[in-house]
């Protein structure tokens, strides 16, 4: 929800899971205040700061839930008509344990096939300082996906 021109309201969420880092069920919700620091015609760049609630169902039926800062940046380049590049940057450290943390660093190419489909290939880098039992830290992951628009 934009307050000015450059600062807005934000509301996040998101549910899913990962066979990999054994979650069978993972929740967020969060909102927060955000600032455009450059808005350009091709180029904005947002900053966000926020809170986060996340809970997560482990493969090993165990439940973990958690209370993050969130600390953001965005990044979006519209390089060519059809050819955009969206970078986000995004810090989350655990409000109850200092030494406890997450990030994640993503960014997506963006090639219009059509004015509602397109081609993304996206690069996704998340790490935990707490994650289940014999799953690693940081988690490394390349992509390419169609994206339809409604």
């Amino acid at each position: 929800y934009d307050l000015t021109p450059r600062l807005f309201l934000y509301h996040l969420g998101g549910a899913g899971y990962d066979q990999i880092r054994a979650i069978d069920l993972r929740y967020e919700v969060g909102p927060g205040l955000g600032y455009r620091l450059l808005t350009l015609t091709n180029v904005v760049l947002n900053v966000e700061l926020g809170g986060n609630y996340q809970a997560e169902y482990l493969a090993d039926r165990s439940r973990v839930e958690f209370f993050y800062g969130r600390a953001a940046g965005t990044l979006t380049w519209q390089i060519y008509p059809r050819l955009r590049l969206d970078e986000k940057f995004e810090f989350f450290p655990n409000v109850e344990r200092s030494s406890e943390y997450r990030f994640r660093i993503e960014s997506n190419l963006n090639y219009a096939l059509l004015s509602y489909l397109a081609l993304v290939l996206t690069v996704l880098d998340e790490y935990a300082t707490q994650t289940a039992v014999g799953v690693g830290q940081n988690d490394l992951q390349i992509r390419s996906s169609l994206s339809m628009k409604f």
